[in-house]
């Protein structure tokens, strides 16, 4: 691992709790999006699809936009992914800064 920037993202993985690895996930999704990179906008999206919890209302509602954020990849609608999971990446986000809070106290 010779680049550092990559070093650094490595690192920031390792030492990250599981929501702030969800944030993670999107700024890599935004990223390869800038990048209009199709295939690794996908296997993003499959990542957080994988690691959702059914036991949770809400994994229905996210397991159906990250699929549609897939087709939107094959469709090459980069800027649209964007659109639909900035508000998203923001709440967790939020959860992870609350989380992080919650555990200085």
């Amino acid at each position: 691992m010779n680049n550092p920037y990559r070093a650094y993202q490595h690192q920031a993985v390792l030492d990250s709790n599981p929501t702030k690895l969800v944030v993670k996930l999107y700024d890599f999704i935004f990223q390869a999006s800038y990048q209009k990179d199709e295939k690794r906008v996908r296997g993003l999206l499959s990542e957080l699809i994988q690691n959702l919890n059914f036991d949770y209302e809400i994994s229905g509602s996210l397991f159906q936009i990250y699929r549609y954020c897939q087709q939107l990849a094959r469709e090459s609608k980069f800027e649209e992914i964007i659109d639909i999971l900035d508000p998203l990446r923001e709440s967790w986000e939020m959860v992870a800064f609350e989380h992080i809070q919650r555990q200085a106290i």
